[in-house]
């Protein structure tokens, strides 16, 4: 059982991170919508740019991230309260099309997340999986929504296993959710969301429903002469119905690093909430992390 677990962890990871690069490696490709070859309309084949933005505070989001992290104190059974989080995923759009006040986009995502116990060796407590496939709008007004099949799968470390005895209670859940961007006055972006699980992998623990909503402000200022340098400010809150509705909250602060490619983030986050790892769902955490991320 133990052989069977490693060569489906070592399966999965591969076959994440070989798409990861597969995906990395497409060169956007634009056509044209009218033989007249106007720039007003166009479609683009594997879009670089995201259309629908992430949640920058949103711990359980699918990103690409490492993260120290201090829990206060720890909850989950023989663990210590040094942490290091692996996170590794993003969204990777298909084809997208252009027009002159709107555009959407048709994207896959894909990702892992892994908790590291940094004082017992940097033994693995667990992972989670993630896929799924997203369709988003920008009207003409700047709002963009997005509608979303996703799946989570939970895993226990293996190390973790191992030395506890810990077994899987078997948490999966595939998900239909709708959010939407509002954009406000003055830096300020607002977006919500609603996700319900019509397949739970284990209907004994876990319950459909899910809520989710934040608030973030984006400096437009730069800051520095040579390199331009951006601060922002990102709170996120969500609840679950299968733990009856308590709120999760995270609040980040940040500043944006200047890049020629894709946004760096280097950010100081604070959160209360359920488990980052799903298999400990029914565990309530509260961090500090200290972390780097680049948005896929």
């Amino acid at each position: 059982m133990k052989t069977y677990q490693l060569r489906y962890d070592a399966c999965f990871l591969s076959n994440a991170l070989i798409g990861l690069l597969l995906f990395g490696c497409f060169t956007p490709i634009t056509v044209r919508a009218d033989e007249a070859g106007s720039s007003d309309s166009a479609y683009i084949f594997f879009p670089e740019r995201r259309l629908y933005a992430p949640y920058l505070a949103d711990v359980h989001a699918t990103a690409t991230s490492i993260e120290n992290a201090q829990v206060m104190p720890p909850v989950i059974a023989y663990t210590t309260g040094t942490r290091f989080d692996l996170k590794v995923g993003g969204v990777f759009g298909l084809i997208g099309k252009r027009e002159r006040e709107s555009a959407w986009q048709l994207s896959i995502t894909g990702g892992f997340r892994g908790q590291f116990d940094i004082r017992n060796n940097y033994d693995n407590i667990g992972w989670d999986g993630l896929y799924g496939l997203q369709y988003s709008r920008r009207d003409s007004k700047g709002r963009v929504w997005r509608a979303a099949f996703s799946h989570t799968s939970g895993h226990v470390g293996d190390e973790y296993a191992e030395d506890t005895g810990r077994l899987r209670i078997g948490y999966s859940r595939h998900e239909l959710l709708f959010g939407g961007w509002l954009p406000l006055q003055g830096g300020w972006k607002f977006y919500t969301e609603a996700g319900w699980a019509y397949r739970l992998g284990n209907t004994d623990l876990q319950v459909p429903g899910r809520l989710q909503a934040g608030l973030e402000y984006h400096d437009p200022r730069c800051w520095g002469k040579v390199n331009c340098l951006r601060w922002y400010l990102a709170l996120d809150t969500s609840a679950m119905e299968e733990l009856d509705w308590h709120l999760d909250s995270a609040l980040q602060l940040g500043i944006k690093l200047p890049s020629e490619g894709r946004q760096w983030r280097l950010a100081l986050i604070y959160y209360d909430g359920r488990s980052n790892i799903t298999e400990f769902f029914q565990t309530r955490e509260k961090i500090l992390a200290l972390g780097l991320w680049t948005d896929l």
